[in-house]
């Protein structure tokens, strides 16, 4: 089973686009975007995605990648 990294729109406009370009490139991820994931406080703050449902933050969008491959390895 793929994992999920989901992303919230919001997000994606304060930052995170490049992280989800990067990670949709990966067949072996499973990539969702959704127009809120109820994290309003995180997203308001960081750059961050959910990893299966865990939230994953990073400093600019390729931190954002790095810390999502490390949780997934």
């Amino acid at each position: 089973m793929k994992p999920v990294i989901e992303f919230c729109k919001t997000n994606l406009e304060n930052g995170t686009q490049k992280a989800f370009e990067n990670l949709n490139k990966d067949p072996n991820l499973d990539i969702e975007t959704y127009d809120c994931l109820e994290n309003c406080p995180t997203c308001a703050q960081s750059l961050y995605a959910l990893v299966n449902k865990e939230i994953i933050k990073g400093n600019d969008p390729d931190d954002l990648v790095e810390n999502i491959y490390k949780h997934l390895n």
